[in-house]
């Protein structure tokens, strides 16, 4: 076993960094075959959300230990988490380009919207005793969707907003 990590704190950083590519993979996997931001933003978000209430083993490890996604500094997994703000970044600049995003500083907005959701998954999963409230994200992510749009963007999420946020979730 030593010979493929150094120690006891090297294969627990393995597991875990195996769990957050997982989660990631699940929730890039959601928006692959989509085409339009705004549904791209959405499907991304609500599937990274959701999927800790399906990975009951990863779920647990950052129950116990939070510091595997942190809130505030010290992230130990950064160049997973930084390619997961960059498919939001990639996001947002689709939606920029295509005019239904208002114009925007990507870098920052991303910085923002990735602080959201690390303060979800945190109050959601890992300082309760409770799994999400997927309504209350939903409702949230409603604002702030809501507040990227231009005009044109606008009416277009309106037509699938209820479909997008609000579909059944996957068992």
């Amino acid at each position: 076993l030593y010979r493929y990590a150094d120690g006891k704190e090297d294969l627990y950083r393995a597991a875990a960094g195996r769990g957050l590519l997982r989660w990631q993979g699940a929730a890039f996997g959601a928006v692959e075959t989509l085409t339009d931001p705004i549904e791209r933003f959405t499907a991304l978000a609500l599937a990274s959300f959701r999927y800790l209430a399906r990975d009951d083993d990863f779920s647990a490890m950052l129950k116990s230990d939070p510091t595997i996604f942190p809130l505030f500094s010290g992230d130990r997994f950064e160049t997973v988490n930084d390619a997961s703000k960059e498919m939001i970044k990639s996001i947002l600049a689709d939606g920029v380009s295509q005019g239904l995003f208002r114009p925007l500083d990507l870098e920052r907005i991303t910085h923002l919207f990735f602080s959201i959701y690390k303060m979800f998954i945190v109050g959601s999963y890992i300082e309760t005793d409770r799994f999400s409230d997927d309504e209350l994200f939903s409702e949230s992510l409603d604002v702030l969707v809501r507040g990227l749009l231009t005009e044109t963007g606008r009416r277009r999420y309106e037509t699938k907003s209820d479909s997008i946020l609000y579909e059944e979730k996957e068992e």
